[in-house]
């Protein structure tokens, strides 16, 4: 493993998907082990740290604490936790990150949460969004906000969609803001509806 580990053909990535691979494992053992690597990650400067067994390039203290809060929903909320850790991996995938399917998932967070809290199965986001105001009303402002976050992923050249625009292209910005949008989305939904 020494010999692997310095040797100096290595790509840059394959150092963290070992890491990544072994987590699982060593976590069985130590159940600090990710806390412990993103100590060192942030020590070594590094732009990855651990998000729900995930590595990713998250690392700003705000944004980690958005993404744990809806990882730590409730069990009913299984779907979104499943969609946001996708999120998670697809944003942090190396060496090529996929960032719109990484957007896809983030949405989808948000939709599966909405679902559950309206029981509305087969409403996309935008009507099962008015239904839950109404239970649970929402500034104007507000859900047209949420709403349009549905709209940038939806719309007939949005990230759901062929691409048809060469406009259209998302990078890491759009990728991160939406992971961490929808996860305090999510958050923002629970925390509304059990008020």
């Amino acid at each position: 493993m020494r010999v692997w580990w310095f040797d100096e053909n290595r790509s840059w990535w394959e150092f963290y998907d070992t890491i990544e691979c072994l987590g699982p494992q060593v976590l069985l053992r130590h159940r600090n082990f990710y806390a412990q690597c993103n100590l060192i990650l942030e020590t070594e400067g590094s732009r990855f740290r651990f998000v729900g067994g995930e590595l990713t390039e998250i690392t700003d203290e705000n944004e980690l604490t958005a993404v744990n809060e809806a990882l730590g929903a409730p069990d009913r909320f299984g779907g979104a936790r499943e969609h946001i850790t996708a999120a998670l991996r697809l944003l942090g995938q190396r060496p090529e990150p996929d960032y719109r399917n990484s957007i896809r998932e983030s949405i989808s967070a948000v939709e599966s949460t909405l679902k559950v809290l309206t029981g509305l199965k087969n409403a996309d986001l935008s009507d099962a969004l008015k239904a839950f105001s109404k239970a649970h009303p929402i500034h104007a402002a507000l859900f047209k906000g949420l709403d349009s976050l549905y709209g940038y992923t939806s719309s007939e050249h949005g990230i759901r969609h062929a691409l048809i625009e060469p406009d259209a292209k998302v990078g890491f910005a759009e990728a991160k803001f939406m992971v961490v949008a929808c996860a305090a989305f999510v958050s923002f939904l629970i925390a509304k509806g059990a008020a």
